[in-house]
């Protein structure tokens, strides 16, 4: 059932109990790495899969009242666009487009730093290399 699909994403891992693609929202999101890349690509596949699917369900046989319906759908649109959006600028900044004279302010410096790494073909774990203890993990950088 297509209800069941959108709202798996707002419960618990069947196999852990922990709670599972919730994030706190305070400012735009931003994929840092390859893993993280990989991560907003899968979640976007699964948002399209749920909104197609709620699309194909006639609406006399979904369970919920059609503005709860049309809530759902206009919130997984939302949060594609939103996807879209962090994958082209994470493809652009591996493609090495970044206008580092774009930085404005010293509270821009963090993620024009992450953004200058990437569009650099640098991973976190090249720039940690130098200043890592030895024994340290990667993680620990």
């Amino acid at each position: 059932m297509p209800t069941a699909c959108l709202l798996e994403f707002f419960q618990t891992d069947r196999e852990t109990g922990r709670a599972k693609d919730i994030v706190a929202m305070d400012e735009p999101r931003m994929i840092k790495n390859e893993r993280l890349y990989r991560i907003t690509k899968n979640q976007m596949d699964r948002f399209s899969r749920t909104l197609a699917s709620l699309k194909r369900q006639p609406a006399e046989t979904k369970d919920v009242h059609p503005l709860i319906a049309k809530a759902q759908e206009d919130a997984l649109k939302s949060q594609l666009v939103d996807l879209e959006k962090q994958l082209q600028e994470y493809e652009s900044l591996k493609a090495g487009h970044f206008d580092l004279d774009a930085l404005n302010a010293v509270a821009e410096l963090p993620t024009g730093l992450i953004k200058t790494r990437i569009a650099q073909g640098l991973r976190q774990k090249d720039l940690g290399g130098a200043a890592r203890p030895e024994g340290a993990a990667d993680t620990a950088v």
